[in-house]
């Protein structure tokens, strides 16, 4: 569903820190020779914050384990993800451009997923999986983590417009 011009101008996007994680996979009884864990960000709207919402852009490996049991990743692990908000409405207004429908149209999820790498030795397996956008005007930033072979649900990481990103100087490793 498209939005407006008008109200597309009441819209921000900000980059904020991930306040609150869940545990995704961590290396324990896996073999690997170092301490590693995945988390992904929880994507609970606030009820103070209801012209608001949080979009997740992939799951996020960390070094060490953290405490899983209690969905607490390492002290030292941090995130960032993207927040938009509707300007044109108080905090404790829902806002009728941030519905899941307008939310779709800006940050659409992927269509499928296209399995990137697994481990499948050891006692705890993991699958890495790649989100293919639903055209060439969306970029998928991140990738989403499994414990088993079946492809992520579409609706657990959302793209981003291919006109906000820029090829990496960096080289490929």
């Amino acid at each position: 569903m498209p939005i407006e011009w008008a109200a597309l101008t009441k819209l921000s996007v900000r980059v904020k820190a991930v306040e609150s994680w869940a545990h995704v996979w961590n290396s324990d009884y896996s073999g690997a020779r170092k301490e590693t864990s995945v988390w992904r960000p929880r994507k609970e709207d606030s009820i103070l914050r209801r012209n608001a919402r949080k979009v997740v852009l992939g799951h996020y490996a960390a070094a060490g384990i953290g405490r899983p049991r209690h969905n607490t990743p390492p002290s030292d692990f941090r995130g960032l993800s993207i927040e938009i908000s509707d300007s044109k409405v108080g905090t404790l207004s829902k806002s009728p451009h941030l519905d899941d429908a307008h939310l779709n149209s800006l940050f659409p999820h992927p269509v499928k997923f296209k399995l990137a790498w697994s481990k499948q030795s050891g006692a705890v397996k993991v699958f890495v999986w790649r989100p293919l956008p639903p055209s060439e005007q969306f970029q998928a930033l991140g990738m989403v983590c499994t414990t088993s072979a079946n492809e992520p649900r579409p609706d657990s990481v959302r793209c981003v417009p291919a006109c906000w990103c820029v090829p990496s100087p960096a080289a490929a490793q």
